[in-house]
């Protein structure tokens, strides 16, 4: 979801939310089978399946 320069961290969070949660939801058995893929001694939810995903994908590509 691209940032709206105008839009205040407030706006922003209403409206990414509901698209987080559909994300989540449409999704959820993609995201309970990565969280089995996790050491067993330090769990995470499907939020945090999604959470680790995304900020990876999220950051700039590195160079060679």
């Amino acid at each position: 979801m691209p940032p709206v320069k105008t839009q205040t961290h407030r706006d922003f969070a209403e409206a990414w939310l509901p698209a987080l949660q559909r994300d989540v939801l449409q999704q959820l058995p993609v995201w309970e089978e990565i969280v089995t893929m996790v050491d067993p001694s330090v769990p995470i939810t499907p939020l945090r399946a999604l959470d680790i995903v995304g900020w990876d994908l999220g950051r700039a590509p590195r160079s060679g």
